[in-house]
């Protein structure tokens, strides 16, 4: 135990005096104090048993003198004081803390809901592009086959265009090899029969 008036620390058996002797009876005793250097008042070499909360130190007996426009308490007292005010303030920290973690969960699911929505978007959008895109391959397709069928028909007509002027072609060809051997044609009776019957051909 320790003895803050002897200001020292007794193991059991020289701790016998103070609990057997009458001269001791004054001498209060506390559970064993690790530094009791650190206890003692550098100025004035006694125990700091107070605190003096205007300053924020624990002073001695002799200091309280000094400190008499100040408020000082015991330490137990100023040690109750601190515990409620911490503890107090503990509970506030965890209100603060169950605060937080409300908002936190809130954000956390308005940032879900955002990306849930944001997902539905553009799911929503890509199946709006795969419809235009279908309508689109559909238009291009109709206006190809019209285009191809256009160019079919033209060819046709352009065939048969082909096919009369060949012929005619063909015809002229003829008539005009007729005229040429009627031109070389030395008996005037054949020239005249061949070059009359040229003559009448007509070329449309």
């Amino acid at each position: 135990m320790t003895c803050f008036v002897c200001t020292a620390s007794f193991c059991q058996e020289h701790l016998r005096p103070h609990l057997d002797s009458p001269a001791f009876r004054d001498h209060p005793l506390q559970p064993p104090v690790r530094d009791l250097q650190r206890r003692k008042c550098p100025q004035h070499n006694r125990l700091r048993d107070f605190f003096c909360p205007e300053h924020g130190e624990c002073i001695c007996h002799v200091c309280v003198i000094e400190h008499k426009t100040c408020s000082p308490m015991s330490l137990s007292q100023a040690s109750a004081d601190l515990e409620n005010k911490l503890r107090y303030k503990l509970t506030i920290m965890y209100s603060q803390i169950n605060g937080a973690s409300k908002a936190l969960e809130d954000v956390q699911a308005r940032q879900q809901g955002v990306q849930e929505a944001t997902n539905r978007k553009i799911e929503q959008l890509r199946q709006e592009y795969l419809e235009i895109k279908a309508l689109i391959d559909a238009s291009e397709a109709s206006s190809t086959r019209k285009i191809k069928e256009e160019e079919k028909r033209v060819h046709s007509k352009l065939d048969t265009i082909h096919q009369v002027l060949l012929k005619k072609k063909s015809e002229i060809q003829a008539l005009k090899e007729k005229i040429e051997d009627g031109l070389k044609e030395g008996d005037e009776f054949e020239f005249l029969e061949v070059g009359g019957r040229a003559r009448d051909c007509r070329v449309s």
